[in-house]
């Protein structure tokens, strides 16, 4: 297991270096961080040091820019590529959100070198820690040419914006949305009700059309992206748990195949085959849909997918209650045959309140349940069915079926969200 990653005010960058994982504290210190199928990568706290420079601020034309001039800036900028590895130390570490410069200390220092080195494709060694100094205001002062900001050589309020929003953007990209109807629903509305499993995927270009950021009064570890469908029922079933002194934190959600990829490669690098028990290949993994989350509590300390979190207050209330909000924990206890995966108490997929009843109340797996909701809307894909086991959906905004869709959504209720 991997211990110790839940600090205050300790970050860990960690990369696939040789075969090898490695972590840079701020001490600078080198170490191998020990495997665990159960443990997903930089499940850390979102512990930034809000503490600020005591340096003098200077007051120039960046500093007082405002929001809409650094997305101005960001519209006529072409993005560049930023290494998956550097995405994924922003993300549990959550947006930069003060100013940095010469002199600056502290984690969000060590995100931003990390950032900067992937920005500017920098294949020189760099030590990474936790001071700003003079080789981090030269890398950044390249960026800034680069993006086409006002160059002066510190984090402030145009760089921030932007470089958040570039970053943001490649962790939860935005989706080519398809004209009509139809197509929305056919190319984006059914992933909802995909099965995915070890043989079945989705394309790994597949992007949900709908990503929206988790904001307050959610509470996320780090910054989290989902199906903007599912929002409004992650706000109540959240909100009701905390109205029961139960405080729940997203601490995963939506996930790139290259991010999927990223992890999957990284762990069997590590221990082998053993991983898979643990892990999906980019593809076959319930985040890309962007309906899935794992959850924690804070009983203990918002650890990311920690077996304990199945005997906390928190992950017994989700396991009892997450279906009257449309939730179902995706791999149960003693259900690895079914599901082919290891139990997994934090890992809950949306599939609307119905459904979710329909597969609590007949205590079955969502790919039972997918896999014979399928059969039936299939054999009669002429004749609706009145059996409890069948998916119910609703096209967004209508509350009626669209037109043009396949059989199994032309045959059933409409009452998916």
């Amino acid at each position: 297991m991997i211990s110790n990653i839940h600090k205050p005010n300790i970050v860990i960058a960690v990369f696939l270096i040789s075969g090898s994982i490695w972590a840079i504290s701020p001490a600078q210190a080198s170490v191998t961080i020990p495997y665990s199928p159960q443990i997903d990568i930089l499940n850390t706290n979102s512990m930034m040091n809000a503490s600020t420079s005591t340096s003098t601020t200077t007051n120039t034309a960046a500093n007082t820019a405002t929001s809409t001039d650094a997305v101005s800036l960001l519209e006529n900028t072409a993005s560049p590529t930023i290494a998956i590895n550097a995405i994924k130390v922003w993300q549990e570490n959550g947006d930069f959100n003060r100013k940095l410069k010469r002199g600056s200390k502290g984690n969000d220092v060590m995100v931003l070198q990390i950032i900067l080195k992937s920005l500017l494709n920098d294949k020189t060694k760099w030590t990474m820690t936790n001071n700003f100094g003079p080789k981090t205001e030269s890398a950044l002062r390249s960026l800034q040419a680069k993006l086409n900001v006002p160059i002066t050589g510190e984090l402030d309020t145009v760089t921030k914006s932007v470089v958040n929003e570039l970053v943001y953007k490649e962790l939860c990209p935005t989706a080519v949305r398809k004209i009509g109807v139809d197509n929305m629903v056919e190319s984006d509305f059914n992933k909802v009700f995909e099965n995915l499993n070890r043989s079945t995927s989705v394309p790994l270009d597949y992007i949900p059309q709908d990503l929206t950021r988790v904001l307050n009064p959610i509470k996320t570890i780090g910054v989290m992206c989902v199906s903007e469908r599912i929002v409004r029922h992650l706000d109540e079933m959240i909100g009701d748990a905390k109205k029961q002194k139960l405080d729940i934190a997203i601490t995963s959600s939506y996930r790139s195949a290259e991010m999927q990829k990223f992890l999957y490669s990284l762990w069997i690098n590590k221990s082998g085959n053993a991983a898979k028990a643990g892990i999906a290949e980019a593809g076959h993994s319930e985040h890309q849909l962007g309906t899935t989350i794992d959850v924690s509590g804070k009983s203990i300390g918002y650890a990311g997918v920690s077996p304990s979190f199945a005997n906390s207050k928190e992950g017994k209330w989700m396991a009892q209650n997450s279906y009257k909000y449309g939730f179902i924990m995706s791999y149960p206890d003693k259900k690895q045959k079914e599901t082919g995966y290891i139990y997994e108490p934090w890992h809950f997929r949306y599939i609307g309140v119905d459904n979710a009843k329909d597969i609590f109340t007949d205590k079955i797996t969502i790919q039972d349940f997918l896999n014979f909701s399928t059969a039936t809307t299939t054999s009669s894909s002429t004749t609706p069915t009145t059996s409890t086991s069948t998916i119910n959906v609703t096209s967004e905004g209508t509350g009626t079926e669209p037109s043009g869709v396949n059989d199994m959504i032309a045959t059933t209720t409409a009452r998916f969200l």
